[in-house]
């Protein structure tokens, strides 16, 4: 309850209280702490989160980390592009989802390729993949043109030589969902796949 009230305050006098809770041993206040740091926080926070996660990269956990994260914006950022590359799951998963939202709130060209290189590596877990190339196409009429193109042009390579069939079926129903945004080469190159 101590987490929720300083979030509904938005008590950042007490972001350090908030950053503790990251740790607590009850898994409901870690994940209020993760909660209220979506309205109060620090220039740590981002990275707070981070080592959390290292610790409790569950279901609820993860969702609140994607909240705050998306919530600090340009702060996140930085932390959040860094953490694609971490050798934690949770971590990586929580930053590619957050990136996706803070490429929604104005960062889509920010966040464009962290996402892509996500997508593309075939060394990153397939569910990682999945949820950056769900996140590209989600910022497709965010994307200027030139990345629009690039992107169709890699959902076209994945849905027709990817070795995943998860990544496989999600870069087809992404070139479905991006054929209202492409000029007539594109479309044809889209349903020629």
């Amino acid at each position: 309850r101590v987490m929720f009230a300083l979030a509904a305050l938005k008590a950042t006098d007490q972001v350090e209280t908030l950053h503790s809770g990251l740790f607590d041993v009850e898994s409901s206040v870690r994940i209020a702490a993760a909660g209220a740091l979506a309205g109060g926080n620090s220039s740590d926070s981002p990275t707070q989160i981070l080592a959390a996660l290292e610790k409790d990269g569950f279901f609820q956990m993860k969702e609140a980390c994607v909240d705050a994260l998306s919530a600090m914006a340009d702060q996140a950022l930085p932390a959040a592009i860094a953490g694609t590359q971490s050798p934690v799951h949770a971590v990586r998963e929580v930053c590619i989802r957050a990136l996706y939202k803070l490429g929604k709130a104005g960062k889509s060209e920010d966040v464009y390729g962290p996402l892509r290189r996500a997508m593309l590596d075939s060394a990153v877990d397939e569910r990682l993949r999945y949820y950056a190339l769900e996140g590209l196409v989600g910022l497709r009429l965010e994307l200027p043109d030139t990345m629009q193109k690039e992107l169709v042009d890699d959902l076209v390579a994945l849905a027709g030589s990817e070795n995943s069939t998860t990544v496989q079926l999600r870069a087809a129903w992404g070139l479905g969902h991006m054929y209202g945004v492409l000029d007539p080469a594109g479309r044809t190159k889209a349903l020629a796949t």
